[in-house]
């Protein structure tokens, strides 16, 4: 009976290993991917192609490339637009009227948790499968919005361990130019950073349920044939 309580235990274990066997997934902003999604550009108050590119000189007031550690950096639909971006006739944070979307499209082979950190110039609005998660910010300081989510270090807004099913997902980042200086758009980008952290199928915890009923009741058992 022993021998049979340590088998089971061993399959707990076993079981349990394989709750922690999977690691987050990194995703974040980046012209050239980040071989888990796919990040376009959707054409909004100005038309935008739909290739992404790497901002080469983001702005020296924006939340620095690679935040916390991460490969993600600013990006636009023009690589110039840390310095100057696009020029829009009548620049708001209102829903509809967004300057582009870069929507960003995968794939997930079970359940996830999302988490992610996002800074935008001038601000954004943040959709998750066509719901919206953070509104955009219609407040204006002298760089971009104020607060989140804004451009500058302590603006970002955080999506957190919002629950995830399995199959194909869309983020939509609804970026807002909101200051023209003339006919000059002011600079205008991008910039996320997250993880999804795998969730354990209901199956799986069904099957750890059994395991350590399984063992409850070995050890039960050998308890009374003690007693007897």
């Amino acid at each position: 009976m022993l021998k049979t309580a340590a088998v089971l235990a061993l399959a707990v274990v076993a079981v349990l290993g394989s709750f922690t066997a999977a690691p987050a997934i990194a995703i974040f902003s980046s012209g050239a991917g980040d071989g888990v999604g796919t990040l376009t550009c959707v054409s909004g108050a100005v038309p935008c192609p739909s290739a992404v590119v790497d901002i080469t000189t983001p702005n020296p007031a924006w939340q620095p490339n690679n935040p916390g550690g991460t490969s993600a950096v600013w990006v636009s639909f023009d690589a110039s637009h840390g310095t100057a971006g696009p020029n829009v006739a009548a620049p708001n944070a209102d829903p509809g009227n967004e300057t582009v979307t870069f929507n960003y499209a995968f794939s997930l082979t079970g359940p996830a948790r999302l988490s992610l950190s996002i800074w935008a110039d001038d601000t954004a609005r943040i959709l998750v499968d066509s719901v919206q998660q953070i509104a955009g910010n219609g407040v204006q300081d002298t760089r971009c919005a104020a607060g989140a989510i804004g451009c500058e270090p302590a603006e970002g807004g955080s999506i957190v361990n919002l629950l995830l099913a399995t199959g194909a997902h869309d983020i939509d980042f609804a970026v807002y130019q909101r200051v023209v200086n003339g006919s000059i758009g002011t600079p205008f980008g991008l910039l996320f950073a997250g993880e999804l952290t795998p969730v354990p199928e209901p199956a799986s915890i069904l099957l750890l349920g059994s395991a350590l009923t399984a063992v409850g009741m070995a050890s039960k058992r050998r308890w009374f044939n003690k007693k007897g």
